[in-house]
């Protein structure tokens, strides 16, 4: 963990970052099991009057997880976090406690 991704978020369509049109870049921080990972941004955003940089992202298909022999790289959905406990928590709690935005990442992570 520690290693740098860019996320590639298709909605909302008109997202931005100081790295361009639709791309966010970042580090993975915890892997929760095959299917749910948070990541962390370099930069704070702002979706739809949330601000923050954790993000919960979950395989988009069961059939594909995001986690497959220590690599990280697949389709996900995905919102910002507002759990404090977002290290420790199982991902259904954190789930509970997620923000208001909702978003797809349609390239690889």
């Amino acid at each position: 963990m520690g290693d740098k991704y860019t996320i590639w978020i298709g909605e909302p369509w008109d997202f931005s970052s100081s790295k361009g049109e639709g791309q966010l870049e970042g580090e993975v921080i915890r892997i929760i099991d095959e299917d749910h990972i948070i990541f962390k941004s370099q930069e704070k955003v702002c979706l739809h009057g949330v601000r923050g940089r954790l993000f919960l992202l979950c395989a988009r298909y069961y059939e594909h997880p995001l986690v497959h022999d220590g690599i990280i790289d697949g389709n996900a959905g995905g919102e910002l976090i507002m759990a404090d406990d977002y290290m420790t928590a199982d991902w259904e709690t954190i789930g509970k406690k997620l923000g208001l935005c909702h978003y797809r990442v349609h390239r690889k992570i």
